[in-house]
């Protein structure tokens, strides 16, 4: 992960920098430059690739598509006599699903098609790119870790996967990581905006860490980061990026007095789990400091990443952006509140969305009050 951070840090510095116009305004929409940030991150951390202006403007559609996916197979899946691929394809809603997925199909062959010329030109450079010294060196099979992509093409060369496979892989990991990522910042900038005792220890945390440099954060700095990752865990509970998951039974299984027999699909409500009283103290409270204790809840009571072997395998990297971003956020601003927990409507969809903006109200920090 150490071999992406410079990325992170870099588009991060953009993103605050973009954020300098709207110090002092009365709010902030903060979700359109959040996401500018999070597609420029994953698309050169996972993808490898830098997007250029025009490859900008397709990733404005491929967020607004994400969105407009959702929704469809929302409608879709409340309405079982949709569920069939032959019976959907030919509703109006099917026909703009389809048009969605042109569009966005079209971004990931631009990602995948850029990269794969660069790759085939470069490959020798690439590798050593990654290696700045031993310590950077990360192996998987045998192989050094380079970018999500760049593991798939030489896995295609190898004969392990074809374009198909790979056009999958990546729709994958940038579906699983644009909204996520961008919805916990959101969510907990809007907390922390409403909690200034948190927000300020977040801050004085940073202070200990860094004192009066305004150095980009180290991974051993990260990993001095306790509270802020207690913020953004808590965050995740109260907000959970993906809110409802699916899954299926493989064998019968007794769940009280009920018997769910295998082959049974079934869904797991996030969202609520997340705020049963017997299993959090003041479920419904911003309260941080239930993770720096040992937990009192049942191990599968808190699943923002989801659990077991379909759990989400980029949590430790998310974990690594949020943390890279929100201090580096905090560091320069303060976040006042605007739109207020209570204010919050929600849409129907698979990841958790607002039904309207969530504002903020930033304000640039002084040298002396950061470094009080």
């Amino acid at each position: 992960m150490s071999t992406f951070k410079s990325v992170i840090v870099e588009n991060c510095q953009t993103f605050l920098g973009k954020l300098e116009k709207e110090v002092n305004a009365s709010k902030t929409n903060i979700m359109p430059y959040i996401e500018d940030f999070v597609i420029h991150s994953i698309c050169e951390t996972a993808m490898g690739t830098k997007l250029d202006e025009e490859d900008i403007n397709f990733g404005k559609l491929y967020r607004e598509g994400i969105y407009k996916l959702g929704q469809c197979a929302f409608y879709r899946a409340q309405r079982v006599w949709f569920h069939p691929t032959f019976t959907f394809k030919f509703t109006e809603v099917g026909k703009k699903q389809e048009d969605i997925l042109k569009i966005m199909n079209s971004f990931r062959d631009r990602v995948i098609q850029s990269r794969r010329k660069f790759y085939n030109n470069n490959k020798t450079n690439i590798v050593n790119d990654f290696i700045d010294n031993e310590n950077d060196i990360v192996q998987f099979n045998g192989k050094v870790k380079m970018p999500l992509l760049d593991l798939l093409l030489e896995a295609e060369k190898d004969g392990v996967i074809d374009e198909k496979g790979i056009a999958e892989e990546v729709d994958t990991f940038m579906l699983g990581g644009l909204d996520t990522t961008a919805n916990t910042i959101q969510f907990t900038m809007m907390l922390l905006a409403n909690h200034q005792d948190a927000q300020e220890t977040v801050v004085n945390e940073c202070n200990d860490i860094f004192g009066s440099s305004d150095r980009s954060a180290t991974m051993a700095d990260l990993a001095q980061m306790k509270y802020l990752e207690c913020c953004i865990k808590e965050s995740m509970r109260l907000y959970p990026p993906i809110p409802i998951i699916n899954r299926k039974v493989q064998q019968t299984i007794t769940i009280g007095k009920y018997q769910i027999p295998a082959g049974t699909q079934y869904a797991i409500l996030i969202y609520d789990l997340h705020r049963l009283g017997e299993q959090f103290v003041e479920p419904l409270k911003f309260r941080p400091e239930r993770f720096q204790m040992e937990p009192t809840w049942h191990p599968y009571a808190y699943l923002p990443f989801s659990a077991g072997p379909r759990n989400c395998m980029g949590q430790k990297f998310a974990m690594m952006e949020l943390k890279l971003t929100l201090s580096a956020l905090l560091r320069r601003y303060r976040l006042l509140p605007v739109t207020k927990p209570e204010d919050i409507i929600f849409r129907f969809d698979y990841v958790l969305r607002v039904k309207d903006p969530i504002y903020v109200k930033l304000e640039q920090r002084s040298e002396d009050k950061l470094n009080r």
